[in-house]
C-alpha cells in the first residue's frame, strides 16, 4: 500500500511541476536530460517520496539512475 501511495504522490508532483513549467508530457522526452526543470523535479521527488532513482530517471526521461545521482549531487555541491 505504501508504495502505491508513494507512486500516486510522485505522479501528482510530476503533473503539478509540469503544469507550473507549462510543459506537456511530451516535453519530458524532448527536453535535455539535464534541463533545470527536470533536475528540480527530481530533487523534489527524492526528498518527498519513496520513489527510486531509477523510477525518477524513467519518469522524467533523464536516462539512468546513476545519471540522476550525478545531477543531484552536482546541484547539491553548488549550494
Amino acid at each position: 500500500m505504501r508504495n502505491a501511495t508513494g507512486a500516486a504522490l510522485a505522479e501528482r508532483m510530476v503533473r503539478e511541476a509540469r503544469a507550473k513549467a507549462r510543459w506537456r508530457e511530451v516535453d519530458l522526452a524532448s527536453r535535455l536530460k539535464e534541463h533545470h526543470v527536470k533536475v528540480k523535479i527530481a530533487q523534489q521527488l527524492r526528498r518527498q517520496t519513496p520513489m527510486s532513482r531509477q523510477w525518477i530517471a524513467d519518469r522524467l526521461r533523464i536516462g539512468s539512475a546513476s545519471y540522476v545521482s550525478n545531477l543531484l549531487s552536482s546541484v547539491d555541491s553548488k549550494l
